[in-house]
């Protein structure tokens, strides 16, 4: 492809944001046409690669972009913002981050589809940014010396886990089967009546039925026989005479129907063969997993990514989707403690695939992009 063939440019780097911009370098650089529509995004973390996916899909849906190519190119330098202080709140982020970039190409030419590697299904993006708290957990500000730094908050994981709930209850009537939808609903409509939300006739009628065979397996109801309730011991007589001590006041104990209803978390791999999640942290990609009840080859690419190249960003989830274009699900045979498939079934990439990618950023943002494979690797 050649630099004039390219209509719609779109930049995205968080933390350096120069003058001219970085969309402005490469438009010199290969001397690109001046009708070509460029866009600079910054200060977006690293989900900003999902979002210069789905502004520049809404650019070549205009009627006026009808034949056009469109460059993303992800990328994040933090030599300019390395932080120099002593305050461990803003030291992490120079342990956590390294410089990387990627660069995609899309098209909404007939003439392309042919040679595509990918076709895009999906986007979904959520804001969590009017919750103070959710704005602050990674923010940009001075030390008490004065220093300039990125601080992290100790409740930016709880964040983050908030904002992929919202993000898949989206996401999640776009792509998953219709037996995990209803599974879902059944759940959510199980759990609502049982706590007495739409009425006491209909919390009586519900507690009925969902310990019933019939129901156990359609609303997600799985009670442990160790929560059975025991007989209530016999109060014992007072001495004559005597006055015992006020008694404290005994902690509510957790309803056991509702502790064995608990919310109903669909299967994404029945909707996705490859999942790519940025690769934030250890402790990122492993509450993504515990949180989804993922296989733990599931996110071997994102693993991979994190130990061959550390945090690049919002280029992250780009450098895992070529691991997972290499690799297939065999991506940890290739680091130490890595998880093989299961069974040692090597499988690759293959066409009709669907590959989900997810990303996390300040402000504080999830976001989604949905891909299906069109030539296997």
């Amino acid at each position: 492809v050649a630099p004039h063939e390219v209509s719609i440019l779109v930049v995205n780097c968080s933390l350096f944001c120069p003058t001219p911009s970085l969309s402005a370098m490469l438009v010199n650089h290969f001397k690109m046409r001046s009708d070509c529509l460029t866009y600079n995004l910054g200060g977006m973390g690293c989900s900003a690669g999902g979002i210069s996916i789905d502004l520049a899909r809404r650019l070549l849906r205009g009627h006026e972009q009808k034949g056009s190519l469109a460059l993303v190119v992800s990328t994040e330098n933090i030599t300019q913002n390395w932080y120099r202080g002593n305050d461990r709140g803003m030291l992490l982020q120079n342990t956590l981050f390294r410089c990387g970039a990627a660069a995609i190409l899309l098209s909404n030419r007939g003439s392309d589809a042919g040679r595509a590697r990918f076709k895009l299904l999906h986007t979904v993006r959520t804001h969590v940014g009017k919750d103070d708290l959710a704005y602050n957990s990674v923010i940009q500000e001075e030390d008490a010396d004065g220093i300039r730094g990125v601080r992290l908050s100790k409740a930016i994981m709880q964040i983050a886990g908030d904002a992929l709930k919202r993000n898949i209850t989206a996401l999640g009537p776009l792509v998953l089967p219709l037996k995990e939808q209803l599974k879902f609903f059944f759940n959510m409509v199980a759990r609502t009546a049982a706590r007495g939300k739409a009425g006491k006739p209909v919390k009586s009628l519900a507690r009925s039925l969902v310990p019933l065979p019939l129901f156990r397996s359609l609303v997600n109801f799985t009670p442990d026989p160790a929560d059975q309730p025991l007989p209530s011991p016999k109060p014992a007589a007072r001495a004559a005479g005597k006055l015992s001590p006020p008694r404290p006041r005994p902690e509510k104990p957790e309803d056991p129907l509702l502790k064995a209803l608990p919310p109903y978390v669909p299967d994404f791999t029945a909707a996705f063969e490859w999942i790519c999640v940025h690769t934030g942290g250890r402790a990122v990609i492993d509450a993504i997993e515990s949180n989804l009840a993922l296989p733990p080859h599931y996110l071997e690419p994102s693993r991979l990514s994190l130990w061959k190249y550390g945090n690049v960003s919002s280029a992250s989830i780009w450098y895992e989707l070529e691991l997972v274009a290499e690799h297939g699900n065999t991506c940890g045979e290739h680091r130490p403690d890595g998880t093989p498939p299961p069974g040692g079934a090597a499988r690759r990439l293959r066409r009709g695939d669907r590959v989900w990618q997810i990303a996390f950023g300040s402000g504080f943002k999830c976001n989604s992009v949905v891909w299906q494979c069109m030539r296997g690797s």
